[in-house]
């Protein structure tokens, strides 16, 4: 992350910026499927890629190769914060940033709008958290934009971003509010996978379920979960963690059994993201805490993650 913005001197010409996004297309879908380490791999050249491409073109090309940039520092944010490294995920937040207003689209401003809000959950800055969302979201009213169903999906996930801070804060009626107009919204577009963020129907209830346990109502998030069913090819990441959520869920409605089911779904969804993932070792911690017949299975789990 640390170059961004100078060019290198390199003897060859960059790869035209065609090919570029061609390769960042592949690593924006690594990202929706939790593909974590081929992304590491293959982010730092296309870094330097997007670099000099914006140096050495002009016009459309300069223009797509910003976004390429944006792009890749978005994916940044993504292991980063996946991995626990906040800090680094704030420091690849400024480098998107500083590409999305020169890649002269909407639905990239609004993702940093959407990435720097999720930053304020780690800090419980949920005031801060709830000015950023509506402040993106009055920033993005009436603009135009190459993907009109991009910018109607980054509306989407700004409400579902701010229902989750309310939940955070206990505020369940502007929980209600927040999860009502996303609601509506996906009514109207249906599924999509616009700007990688998974929009739709099915997003909004499995930010229902996570909502529910961030209030400390977990039946109802069981209860909710019944209703979630995945379309095909939808993003494993985003699966993934509706799991993880479910399987904490269960295990503090002490259905340990079914928690476990939970926990190995998400494994086979997202096998790096869950490995990883703080709510799987605190689930693991209570369900061995629990576990009285020593479960060769749990067992298995535990060593998998490194417990």
């Amino acid at each position: 992350m640390e170059n961004w913005d100078i060019p290198l001197d390199w003897q060859v010409s960059a790869r035209p910026v065609a090919l570029i996004r061609a390769d960042m297309e592949k690593v924006l879908v690594q990202r929706r499927q939790a593909e974590y380490l081929p992304m590491a791999v293959d982010l730092p050249a296309l870094i330097d890629e997007c670099v000099q491409a914006i140096h050495t073109t002009s016009g459309e090309e300069q223009r797509q190769g910003h976004e390429c940039l944006a792009w890749a520092f978005r994916c940044v944010f993504t292991l980063a914060w996946s991995f626990g490294y906040v800090d680094l995920a704030t420091i690849a937040l400024q480098r998107l940033a500083w590409a999305a207003p020169r890649a002269d689209e909407p639905g990239l401003a609004a993702m940093y709008g959407y990435l720097r809000a999720q930053t304020t959950l780690s800090s419980s800055r949920y005031d801060l958290g709830m000015r950023v969302v509506d402040g993106t979201l009055r920033d993005m009213a009436g603009q135009d934009s190459r993907n009109a169903t991009g910018l109607a999906a980054m509306t989407g996930v700004l409400q579902l971003r701010a229902a989750v801070i309310a939940g955070r804060m206990g505020d369940a009626d502007a929980v209600d509010a927040r999860v009502s107009e996303a609601r509506a919204l996906a009514e109207r577009t249906g599924e999509t996978p616009a700007y990688g963020v998974g929009w739709g129907p099915t997003n909004v209830g499995v930010h229902a379920v996570a909502i529910a346990c961030d209030l400390d109502e977990y039946g109802q998030a069981v209860q909710l979960a019944q209703d979630v069913r995945f379309p095909k090819g939808w993003d494993r990441a985003r699966a993934g963690h509706h799991w993880l959520d479910l399987g904490r869920a269960n295990v503090w409605t002490e259905d340990s059994e079914e928690a476990l089911r939970c926990l190995q779904r998400a494994r086979r969804t997202a096998p790096q993201q869950t490995r990883y993932h703080p709510t799987v070792r605190e689930a693991v911690v209570t369900l061995r805490s629990r576990d009285r017949s020593r479960s060769s299975e749990l067992a298995e789990f535990a060593q998998w993650i490194g417990l």
